[in-house]
């Protein structure tokens, strides 16, 4: 009798940890990766931070700072910012000065609605909105790998001003391209370096690029770019 009471405790711990775990897991999932802006700051000025695995960071309106962070369910910690040491007009820095400070004293941190609500020690709070970032701010200076090429002819893709480029397993190649919310439109005319390659690899190639220019909707799938085709198809790159 007594090993099963035993059990049927350590059953109920375990399950209880790991609904905390899920609450964790949770609330540092839904502001990884993003970026918020603060509300209610001096006209002209931006206030935001940015939550990375194991980091805080942004503007905090004239210097940029940086500071490790915990989240434990809804238990905020963040140990002492660091910040650059530029100077900038006394308003801006009252306002630089008071924001981190409260962000030293973080207790708590939620999602009310749409907003990130941080709330400081004696109940201050920290309200701020999502910045959603551009498709190409969100892909700027990155490669892509296209899943399932051959792996000895790979196949990449960049994004930058209004043209996408790569290699499409043996030759490079680049086109215009648009984005309109997760609308994308590809130029058919689309420029090669016009190379000889084997014929499986051609193939793959040839194929690549008619995909290309039916390109109808892209999307950031965790941290990769998803193209679906004209017809459902997709290509994933990592």
């Amino acid at each position: 009798m007594k090993k099963i009471v035993l059990f049927v405790l350590s059953a109920i711990f375990l399950v209880a940890c790991s609904g905390m775990d899920k609450k964790e897991k949770s609330m540092k999932t839904q502001v990884m990766g993003k970026t918020y802006e603060l509300e209610n700051t001096i006209d002209g000025s931006s206030v935001n931070i940015s939550f990375e695995e194991d980091q805080i960071a942004g503007s905090a309106g004239v210097n940029r700072y940086f500071a490790p962070y915990m989240i434990e369910g809804d238990k905020l910690s963040i140990k002492v910012v660091g910040a650059t040491r530029m100077m900038g007009p006394e308003d801006l820095m009252v306002q630089e000065d008071e924001f981190v400070k409260n962000l030293e004293k973080s207790e708590k941190i939620e999602m009310v609605g749409e907003q990130l609500v941080i709330t400081s020690e004696g109940g201050k709070k920290l309200i701020f909105n999502e910045m959603i970032k551009s498709f190409e701010e969100v892909v700027a200076d990155k490669t892509f790998k296209l899943e399932g090429a051959l792996p000895e002819h790979e196949i990449t893709i960049t994004f930058g001003e209004g043209r996408l480029a790569g290699n499409a397993g043996v030759n490079n190649y680049s086109a215009a391209y648009k984005v309109d919310g997760e609308k994308m439109t590809i130029s058919p005319q689309i420029i090669t370096t016009m190379m000889a390659g084997p014929e499986e690899a051609m193939n793959q190639e040839s194929e690549y690029l008619k995909n290309l220019a039916n390109a109808d909707k892209v999307e950031i799938i965790d941290k990769g770019v998803v193209i679906t085709l004209k017809g459902g198809k997709k290509l994933i790159f990592k």
